[in-house]
């Protein structure tokens, strides 16, 4: 009977869902007509990248998707933003392995409509601005979020402003991080609705009722303030309904389920239980106040969609089991559900996603075969009754009103039989030889933990075998001082999960980051020690940076620069720095680079463009004072990091600090605590320390690869033989040294001496490729086109669909003058199809061609016999132009033709005739357009030139004249009839051929 009575406001409220098709099969709410990319094109994720083709971020960019993946993991879109736009269906249960994760920047929904969402994580991060949410839908319609987690927004989680129906359905919104640390705000949206949601481990806001919001079967956990409401002087209205708000160990002693209510806020209010005894048991009361609140009788909201409303404590069960991402929940995730099962005993609110690990990693899988790439895979489409040798995605098979490629992505839309690896794994040192290892499971109803061991890293052998419900190992036997590496997997049955993050002991040093534990204020460098010296700084010279920027190890550039990088090896000695007491006074110290042996300059040098710190041979002492400790982000470590300035007592004390990062150090000011001029250390011992070879072994892997991947021989983007073996021997040489320095028998000098040397080579066999038009046969007919339609084209990649735009000569109006023009063929399509392009025969389509001098080549007519040139008429006698290489267009070699190599004023498709069947040939300088550009395709005609350019030794072409047929001498170029070309060369050969105007 109570559940009777907790069902009736949603008859009351929700009509019997009518005949208008759902998003989905149990979408319910406001949001729950949204059509998505329905009838529109598949696009499928084939990778990880944050932009570009493949990408999500390309595939979210246009309207009318099916967005499916192929990939599974994490998309990191550090320092960018993720747009959506309208009719699109994200589908990210197609994900293979765990599933994605956007991380690290916004996504952007705002003025779009029609939107689904499902099975996808966005995390936000502190290296975001400060007044950014991780989720943004200002200004949406009909957008439905469906098993989506979202989490890590610095303002709040979510933004949601003046948007109307809206559903948010089985997510979870956790863990807003620093500076509020809240889960969401709207303000003045219409028809939202929240349903089974979980909201948990933000300080307030879940959400901020600013609005007209149905809000039922949700579980807030582990609050400050549950849910706030709008307290505005405009109306809001709030349909609160069979909720469970339970307190835990961040509540603090007051619950403030709601809060923030005046009577402007008109609060529905029934079957809301709070639990704020925090026993580890469900055991709550029902809440009866309205906390300043305008109490209404009724639900205010009406909604014709769907509505599976049910009692406060079944929701939570539900929450528990379904909500998130959840096909596979990841470890953030897992650890939300955890600390949720504990019932007020765990959970936490973080200043950032370090406090919880950071974002770690996602185990990807291989997408399902789909052989017409229609999003649905071939084995799906043979059980389902369509055809997996057909496009057809917008069909509908089974005559529910779903496309097929709907019905596919709806039917994933449960938890998987995925088996998910133990999580949190520890490695904790007992003693020398004894490691302890702990971890959780992910995965019930587990046969057994499998414990693998590794030296390298690579190679790994089994260490034990535990129960499937046990949650620690111990290893004995271990060699004192060695790395060790451990991995662990879950066996259930005759299937096994994928391999847990390795975990390591005695590798310290080899870690990325780090920093020196806060509380130590004064820096004393060790004997024997060396340090690495890191900045965490956002960004330089500038009073808004802050502390969550990723490590940076100070080190000299190659023009003796002081500058920093990101890329971390553990045993690179350029990043490492020899810290020792200085004779000049007390806590003074001498700061030493292990790679180059030079000091840190106290004062600083002109270099380029300015006064920078360089590198300089002679000792001068420092001062490294404490700061500050701060919480940073990046730094890998639990707790702060103690941060310190470095001072030059012979520069007026100044402290050090950036312009850029990369290569622009100054001295200045010298009290300053802020984030671009702090600097903490970690070190390692230099006995760990041998030959660092990484840009010795680095360098020749890429020319093994580049040498392995060459084309050798007179061809375009081809290599000479001569530069090719130069180039192996090369390889060959730095090789020796690397198999000297594996053995120990060689001195870093060597070392590094080797990897000049074969730098020195790669960039003269790049230099040696042949980039101009090689490898044609001067005895064929040639075609030349582009794909390029009008002079002022933005258009970058050419397509199939265009037609070519062929290379012609027509007469001039005075009769006389050959006119450089283009002729709109068929496209590359229509020719594929079987389709014949008659103006590819037209003789005055087709060119021959010879050599000329360094990469030019004589380009003729075969109808006039006249000469290309970068102009609008051909020439007369003898010229050359210069066919550079700029990309692939439709897989074919596609040229600039430039005046000459020191003149690369080039062919440009001109404007179109008023017919559309050719037009002018302009003239432009290079860059990435298609029009700019001209593939050079050999026909199976043989050319009637016996010979033009410099060819078999015989020189440039000296003379040319012209003879009618009865053999009299012309005084130019005939008009129009058939004539003979005689073209007398620098050697004395005279060759003739018979040419047509």
């Amino acid at each position: 009977m109570k559940k009777s009575l907790l069902m009736l406001p949603a008859l009351m409220m929700c009509a019997q869902a009518n005949s208008q098709q759902l998003a989905f099969p149990g979408a319910e709410g406001f949001g729950a007509y949204a059509t998505g990319g329905r009838g529109g094109t598949v696009v499928h994720v084939t990778n990880l990248n944050a932009s570009g083709p493949g990408s999500l971020a390309d595939a979210v960019s246009q309207p009318n998707r099916t967005v499916v993946f192929d990939v599974g993991g994490v998309i990191d879109i550090t320092g960018q933003n993720l747009t959506i736009a309208s009719n699109l269906t994200i589908a990210g249960q197609t994900a293979p392995g765990e599933g994605i994760t956007i991380y690290g920047g916004r996504v952007i929904m705002s003025n779009s409509s029609n939107v689904i969402m499902r099975y996808i994580r966005m995390r936000g991060s502190i290296s975001m601005p400060e007044d950014k949410c991780t989720l943004t839908m200002d200004y949406c319609d009909n957008v439905i979020l469906d098993h989506c987690s979202i989490s890590w927004g610095r303002w709040d989680n979510v933004h949601i402003k003046d948007a109307n129906n809206i559903t948010y359905q089985n997510c979870i919104i956790s863990e807003g991080i620093e500076p509020q640390r809240f889960g969401a705000i709207t303000d003045g949206t219409r028809n939202w609705t929240i349903s089974h949601c979980l909201w948990t481990n933000n300080k307030s806001r879940n959400p901020k009722m600013k609005c007209y919001l149905q809000y039922y079967n949700n579980v807030v956990y582990n609050y400050g303030i549950g849910i706030v409401g709008g307290h505005s002087a405009a109306d809001n209205y709030q349909d609160v309904m069979n909720n469970y708000f339970i307190t835990g160990p961040s509540s603090g002693s007051s619950n403030k389920y709601f809060d923030q209510w005046t009577e402007t806020d008109h609060l529905y209010s029934t079957g809301n239980y709070t639990d704020d005894n925090r026993d580890g048991k469900l055991n709550g009361r029902l809440i009866t106040d309205y906390n300043g609140a305008t109490p209404m009788q009724q639900p205010n909201l009406k909604c014709q969609a769907p509505m599976n409303l049910e009692p406060a404590e079944d929701a939570f069960y539900a929450v528990m089991e379904h909500a998130g991402a959840s096909r596979v929940r990841d470890s953030h995730d897992l650890r939300i559900i955890e600390q949720l099962a504990s019932l007020g005993t765990k959970g936490a609110f973080i200043a950032n996603e370090q406090d919880v690990g950071g974002i770690g990693t996602l185990a990807g899988a291989d997408a399902p075969a789909d052989s017409d790439g229609d999003g649905m895979p071939d084995e799906w489409e043979k059980a389902n009754g369509t055809d997996p040798d057909k496009a057809d995605a917008n069909g509908d098979a089974d005559g529910n009103g779903y496309t097929n490629i709907e019905d596919y992505v709806n039917s994933l839309a449960h938890k998987s039989d995925y088996i998910m690896y133990p999580q949190a794994v520890t490695a904790t040192l007992k003693d020398p030889t004894t490691v302890v290892l702990t971890w959780k499971n992910a995965e019930e109803g587990v046969d057994k933990i499998v414990v693998e061991m590794s030296e390298n890293g690579v190679d790994y052998t089994t260490a034990a075998e535990v129960e499937g419900n046990a949650t620690t190992a111990t290893i004995q036997g271990l060699k004192e001082g060695q790395v060790y590496y451990f991995r662990l997997k879950a066996v259930k049955g005759d299937e096994q999960s994928l391999y847990s993050a390795a975990v390591s002991v005695n590798d310290e040093h080899m870690r990325p980051a780090g920093g020196v534990p806060a509380g130590t204020e004064a820096f004393v460098p060790q004997e024997g020690r060396l340090y690495r010296i890191i900045n965490y700084g956002t960004v330089p010279y500038n009073s808004g940076t802050t502390y969550a920027g990723a490590p940076k190890y100070l080190t000299f550039n190659a023009d003796g620069t002081l500058g920093s990088t990101t890329d971390f090896e553990w045993n690179n000695p350029a990043l490492l720095w020899e810290i020792t007491p200085a004779s000049e006074g007390e806590g003074q110290v001498y700061i030493r680079n292990y790679a180059t042996r030079e000091y840190l300059n106290p004062s600083t040098e002109t270099v380029g463009d300015g006064a920078r710190v360089t590198a300089v041979a002679q000792a001068a002492p420092f001062e490294i004072v404490f700061s500050t400790n701060e919480t940073v982000a990046q730094s890998g470590l639990q707790g702060q990091v103690a941060m310190f300035r470095i001072n030059s007592p012979q520069n007026k004390g100044q402290q050090l600090r950036p312009v850029t990062f990369e290569d622009n150090w100054i001295w200045g000011n010298g009290t300053i605590a802020r984030a671009d001029m702090a600097f903490t250390f970690s070190s390692l011992d230099a006995s760990l320390l041998g030959l660092y070879t990484s840009a010795l072994d680095d360098a020749i892997a890429a020319a093994e690869l580049a040498a392995a991947e060459a084309t050798v021989g007179n061809v375009t983007l081809g290599y000479p033989e001569e530069a090719y073996s130069d180039f192996t021997s090369a390889i060959a040489e730095a090789k020796v040294t690397a198999g000297k320095a594996a053995a120990g028998n060689a001195t870093q000098a060597e070392v590094d001496a080797a990897a000049e040397a074969m730098a020195a080579a790669r960039k003269a066999f790049d230099g040696a490729r042949i980039m101009t038009l090689a490898g044609y046969d001067s005895k064929k007919v040639h075609n030349i086109y582009s794909y390029g339609t009008i002079s002022n084209s933005s258009t970058v990649d050419a397509t199939a669909q265009v037609e070519r735009r062929y290379l012609a000569t027509v007469k001039k109006e005075d009769g006389i003058t050959d006119s450089l023009v283009f002729i709109v063929g068929l496209s590359e399509e229509q020719i594929a199809a079987g389709q014949a392009d008659p103006v590819s025969a037209m003789p005055e389509a087709q060119w021959n061609i010879e050599p000329g001098d360094g990469g030019c080549a004589y380009i003729s007519n075969t109808k006039t016999g006249t000469y290309l040139r970068i102009a609008g008429t051909l020439s007369a006698e003898p010229v050359t132009v210069y066919p550079y290489y700029a990309k692939d267009d439709n897989g074919k070699h596609a040229f600039y033709i430039e005046t000459s190599p020191d003149n690369n004023r080039c062919l440009n498709v001109g404007t179109p005739d008023a017919d559309g069947k050719g037009g002018s040939i302009a003239f432009a300088w290079p860059a990435d357009r298609t029009r700019l550009r001209w593939v050079v395709d050999e026909l199976d005609i043989a050319s009637a030139i016996k010979g033009t350019g410099n060819n078999g030794g015989r020189g440039k072409p000296t003379a040319t004249e012209y003879y009618n047929m009865q053999g009299m001498r012309l005084d130019n170029v005939p008009h129009n009839g058939i004539y003979i070309v005689k073209t007398t060369f620098a050697d004395g050969t005279v060759t003739t051929r018979k040419a047509t105007r």
